[in-house]
């Protein structure tokens, strides 16, 4: 993931600089002088994003501070991008990568486009200075190695939003891969490379470009609120529902003899809307449903956006076995081969105490396990009711063990009365026995 550079204080090491800097930096620095080299100038550049200090190209404030020193000092300050007889060419693949970077959910203009497009026009007709070529040299470096960062991990640190965020992550050596794209020509193909290679990711990239042209098409209607609509029922609602789910591609198109009346396929298109949106597939349109319905289409986009996000953040392989865990949608997924095999409804954790998100492989299994209950349940759910009524632990199968020796404790000698939760954890724990009511089940994975 990308992270906030670290801003350091450089004290008299700006002494230090060469006086062939070309660009804004931060401190006072000597003007560049104008019968530099292009390597003079680009070392100097380089060596000031070594030494701390912010560098811009241009108006552009350069990002990549590691990666991008890597790549210039492993090929000791040759040109990439502005010499050769396909310089151009490899220009010119690079704003096509980040204007297709739109179907992902990147901005192309996060990624010096504007800049690298006009210094573009200078640099290949002659009239651009040794400057500017070195500006255009370190723009269009920086814009592969961010652009492909964000590909490969996402714009966004998750670990920023959830500090239990425990998937493992996909890595690569962007300055290689940087290396790689100049060297073969292939800049598109090794810059997309970083990207997932999920199928659902492709899949949602394909829906992100159907709702969004359906959102410059006007998008799909409201369906007004009232009675619940459901099989059988004749309303003046009911094309407008048609004309909704056929948008949203629940409901083919086809010619009806009453366009007023909730008939079986328009039944089985709503329970397809309801399933596909977490909601229950009962095929009933209430407030719930119609709420879902009237998301416009931009909105779902921006939302399939985010998932891709979140697509970025996960491992680049899940197995061609695997268990999947949708927290949001309340189920479990046994998957083999792409396809699911078993499906299950989830416990989750509070808004407050929320379920981490990890990934992991799966070592063994316990059949009638045991239930040690976490000391945050036991403090905030369990002793409140072991206060009410000691014989609540009894009835639901617990044991009361001493934390000092791992013995069992008649709760009756216990005075809860005076008893903390903070004080609980540190003299005793709960377990539950194997058996029906086992909050694990009887299973442990």
């Amino acid at each position: 993931m990308p992270t906030m550079p670290l801003l350091r204080s450089l004290g008299v090491a700006l002494l230090a600089l060469p006086a062939c800097l070309s660009g804004q930096t931060s401190g006072s620095v000597a003007p560049a002088d104008p019968s530099a080299s292009f390597e003079q100038l680009l070392r100097g550049r380089i060596e000031s994003i070594r030494l701390g200090m912010t560098v811009r190209a241009g108006d552009d404030r350069l990002l990549a501070r590691t990666a991008l020193p890597d790549f210039y000092e492993g090929r000791a300050f040759a040109s990439a991008w502005t010499a050769g007889p396909q310089a151009r060419a490899r220009v010119d693949e690079l704003l096509v990568s980040l204007e297709r970077g739109r179907l992902h959910g990147l901005d192309p203009l996060d990624y010096h486009f504007d800049a690298v497009d006009s210094l573009r026009a200078r640099v290949f007709t002659g009239r651009g200075t040794v400057a500017e070529r070195v500006d255009l040299e370190l723009l269009a470096s920086d814009a592969f190695l961010v652009f492909g960062s964000h590909l490969l991990h996402g714009r966004v640190n998750p670990e920023t939003i959830d500090p239990e965020w425990l998937a493992n992550r996909r890595s690569a050596t962007l300055h290689v891969v940087l290396e790689e794209a100049v060297s073969s020509g292939q800049v598109q193909e090794r810059l997309y490379g970083l990207a997932p290679r999920q199928p659902r990711y492709a899949t949602l990239v394909d829906a992100a470009v159907e709702l969004r042209a359906l959102a410059r098409d006007g998008g799909w209607p409201m369906v007004p609120s009232g009675p619940r609509l459901e099989l059988g029922v004749v309303d003046p609602r009911v094309p407008t529902l048609r004309e909704r789910l056929g948008l949203g591609g629940d409901l083919p198109s086809a010619a009806v003899s009453e366009p007023e009346l909730f008939d079986e396929e328009l039944d089985r298109a709503v329970r397809r809307f309801q399933e596909r949106h977490g909601l229950e597939s009962d095929g009933v349109v209430g407030p719930a449903t119609v709420t879902a319905l009237n998301v416009p289409a931009r909105e779902r986009a921006r939302q399939i956006e985010t998932n891709l996000e979140r697509w970025r953040w996960l491992p680049e392989d899940l197995g061609r076995r695997h268990i999947e865990v949708n927290i949001a949608g309340f189920d479990v997924r046994v998957v083999e081969d792409g396809r699911v095999v078993r499906s299950h409804r989830a416990v989750v954790g509070r808004q407050y105490r929320e379920t981490p998100i990890f990934s992991g492989s799966m070592t063994y299994l316990v059949l009638a396990p045991f239930w040690h209950v976490p000391p945050t349940i036991a403090a905030v759910d369990k002793l409140p009711l072991i206060k009410a009524d000691p014989g609540v632990i009894a009835a639901q199968r617990m044991t009361l063990l001493s934390q000092a020796t791992n013995q069992p404790v008649d709760p009756a000698t216990v005075d809860w009365n005076a008893m903390t939760g903070s004080e609980f954890n540190r003299r005793y724990r709960l377990r539950q026995d194997p058996g029906p009511t086992n909050a694990l089940g009887d299973v442990k994975f």
